[in-house]
């Protein structure tokens, strides 16, 4: 009985590190192609949103804030756009949203350092967001940067029903083959072991007739 048990523990242990091992693996490269695909089309959306509605945002030194407005933003699938003129001088889509300007503030001074407009993932109220950072040069004035926010939470949810689905697939799976290999060990090993552990104690007992007898039985059965 414990070597049914211990034989049984074993194969599930086993057949699960082997499925957690590939699914992390398929997790990472599902995460990762997710990930692509929300930065390609934010980038994609906020370049066109900047083409419709900012192209003239270069010579001008304020923008009227109705073209950042929240039901726009979220038109454009946005969770919100601000326009950084300077860590005093923010125009926000939705005000309610300024804890994202907050996580963004060393992102935004990286992207105008390097004058190159950039995207990276944050994190705010335990919501991943995407946020993309376009560097904006201007005539006469200092450069600014239009800020696109995505919220990226799906990704994670998706993530998380992956791992669900892969965890009761292996454990299925895990238990079908212990069931298989258990029946195959105990009539194949086991029960051979068995008749000769049985006819050693009978040896012992001067019973070798009676235990050949049931051996003999045993394999005819079989």
């Amino acid at each position: 009985m414990k070597i049914n048990i211990a034989l049984i523990v074993s194969i599930i242990l086993a057949v699960g590190l082997v499925a957690f091992a590939f699914t992390a693996l398929q997790i990472s490269s599902e995460r990762e192609q997710l990930k692509n695909e929300l930065k390609a089309k934010t980038n994609r959306v906020a370049e066109e949103y900047y083409a419709g509605f900012l192209d003239d945002i270069e010579k001008v030194k304020k923008v009227n804030s109705a073209i950042i407005s929240d039901s726009l933003a979220n038109q454009y699938g946005f969770t919100a756009i601000a326009i950084y003129y300077n860590a005093d001088s923010i125009l926000l889509s939705d005000n309610s949203k300024a804890v994202l300007i907050d996580q963004s503030k060393d992102y935004i001074a990286q992207a105008l350092a390097s004058d190159s407009s950039m995207g990276n993932f944050i994190e705010t109220n335990h919501i991943s967001i995407y946020e993309y950072i376009k560097v904006i040069k201007r005539d006469d004035f200092p450069e600014m940067a239009i800020l696109f926010y995505a919220n990226a939470e799906y990704i994670e949810n998706i993530i998380n029903d992956i791992w669900i689905r892969n965890f009761l697939r292996w454990f299925l799976q895990a238990m079908l083959i212990s069931g298989v290999t258990l029946l195959i060990v105990r009539r194949s090993i086991l029960s051979p072991i068995n008749k000769v552990v049985e006819w050693i104690k009978a040896a012992r007992f001067g019973n070798v007739e009676k235990i050949n007898y049931r051996i003999n039985q045993g394999y005819d059965a079989g």
